[in-house]
């Protein structure tokens, strides 16, 4: 299996560190609710455990991850998503130091609008990090502040 670890030249690139007898234990939990047809909500929950043979951490995998998933249609034409996802227990390590840390957990709260105006065209805006949180999911790469994407679709 694979791991990161900060490059030994430029701390702002990786390596690939590999583990040869990695074995992984995962724990899920899903729960799903659905109201009539214009509402559903889906919350899942992930916690691993790595038995590593050649390194001593799961060098920037993630302990556990949570996430709420909502699902909105007020209408034929729209469609709304609402999602809060949360990742944690991540230990990172630079190969030049051999300094190791464990990072903040992490907190994204995305939301996006779809349109539709016929069954090929619609219309989109998406907002990522909207909590503007300043984490890390890899040692000394920021998470941008607030993102937002605008866009038209056209199936074909």
């Amino acid at each position: 299996m694979h791991f990161y670890g900060n490059h030994v030249a430029d701390s702002a690139r990786f390596l690939l560190i590999y583990d040869r007898g990695t074995k992984v234990l995962n724990y899920h939990i899903s729960v799903g609710w659905k109201y009539e047809d214009w509402y559903k909500l889906q919350a899942t929950g992930n916690y691993y455990h790595y038995e590593l043979s050649d390194i001593s951490s799961p060098w920037h995998r993630p302990e556990w991850e949570l996430g709420v998933q909502n699902y909105f249609m007020p209408g034929e034409q729209w469609f709304i998503t609402a999602n809060l996802n949360l990742l944690g227990g991540i230990q990172a390590l630079n190969l030049k130091s051999a300094e190791s840390d464990t990072l903040d957990p992490i907190i994204d709260l995305a939301v996006k609008v779809d349109y539709a105006f016929t069954p090929r065209f619609s219309v989109f805006a998406e907002g990522n990090n909207l909590l503007n949180q300043k984490n890390e999911r890899y040692w000394n790469y920021r998470a941008r502040g607030i993102q937002g994407i605008a866009g038209l679709t056209f199936k074909f």
